[in-house]
């Protein structure tokens, strides 16, 4: 009885579990009939269950049958058994470890993504959208991936969720719960997107490199001043960017004399004002209430077209014959230049 007893414990689930039941009933009649030599004790440990019995059904059944054997044959079972599970415990895939996921879960975590968070390494976000996820699992290099900072914001959106599934693996849920609340917070300010992405980006780096995160107040200042930074940087490239296209546009004509600027009013050649020049110009309607037809793209175009006016041919002193299109910028008239609408 003794014997009986202690195979209620640990090692009796692992015969229900891993002993054959159609093995354990030979065994048992064998054993009634005065065999007990003919007992197989490989089959008892290594074969695995074929009965379509629940699994409850299948212990009990089990340990009736574990119990009419004789106190020898159950002591070397338990030795058997017990063997088995050192075994097993060394082994990196076991059958009861194994998910059944359809195919929406299909491409989970790939493991190196784990792997990287639980060894607290800041895992970008362009690791985490399901186009990425797809190359993980076909093993392609991750160092193709694209810069984090470039992500997009429908990528954002959706690598941000998988995020979140990510920290529920390695994470405890008050943190998980720290982070649901860090995305509400970059979702709510998605119009300065750009300052989305770098602060997203150093909150999840500082807390994988030192586990902590800001207190409220300072969350909300260091926001601030991020946003403001960027603000700068922002305005500085629009800076370059017009200092650019004015050293672009410096070799096409120019239909007005520098030398008498100061005495001549300029006219637009897109809208047919005198306030200001056609490089300038940001009028949607001409002089005569009018859409404009042409716009300024380091030189005169056809908004509809993109084709070249020729400048020269609506200020009256082009007569080549050239690529670029006569007609009147300000109206889009084949039959006259400028000087017909003003």
């Amino acid at each position: 009885m003794s014997n009986s007893v202690s195979l209620q414990g640990s090692t009796s689930l692992t015969i229900a579990n891993r002993a054959d039941v159609n093995s354990l009933r030979g065994a048992a009649g064998r054993n009634a009939g005065g065999n007990s030599d003919a007992v197989s004790t490989r089959s008892l440990v290594s074969a695995k269950t074929t009965s379509s019995q629940s699994r409850i059904e299948a212990f009990i059944k089990t340990l009736q049958m574990y119990n009419v054997l004789s106190p020898s044959d159950q002591a070397l079972i338990q030795m058997k058994l017990a063997d088995q599970i050192k075994a097993d415990a060394h082994l990196t895939f076991r059958y009861e470890d194994i998910k059944f996921v359809s195919l929406d879960a299909y491409h989970d975590f790939p493991r190196t993504v784990i792997d990287l968070a639980k060894s607290k390494t800041h895992v970008p976000l362009t690791l985490l959208t399901y186009p990425a996820i797809k190359k993980l699992h076909a093993g392609e290099d991750i160092s193709t991936f694209p810069p984090e900072d470039t992500i997009s914001e429908i990528n954002f959106h959706q690598a941000s969720h998988k995020f979140i599934g990510l920290m529920s693996l390695v994470a405890s849920p008050a943190i998980v719960e720290r982070f649901k609340a860090h995305r509400s917070f970059c979702l709510s300010h998605m119009l300065r997107f750009r300052t989305v992405v770098a602060f997203d980006i150093e909150t999840r780096r500082v807390f994988f490199n030192t586990e902590s995160f800001l207190e409220e107040d300072a969350y909300i200042s260091r926001w601030k001043a991020l946003d403001m930074d960027i603000v700068h940087k922002e305005l500085s490239e629009r800076i370059h960017e017009a200092a650019a296209v004015t050293v672009k546009s410096d070799h096409r004509f120019h239909p007005y004399s520098k030398s008498h600027s100061g005495n001549v009013r300029s006219l637009c050649l897109i809208c047919g004002r005198t306030d200001h020049k056609a490089s300038d110009c940001t009028d949607p309607y001409t002089v005569k209430e009018e859409a404009v037809v042409c716009e300024w793209d380091g030189t005169l175009v056809l908004k509809s077209t993109a084709e070249v006016v020729c400048i020269a041919f609506n200020i009256g002193r082009c007569g080549l014959d050239h690529a670029r299109v006569h007609v009147c910028s300000i109206c889009g008239s084949h039959g006259h230049d400028t000087k017909g609408c003003c």
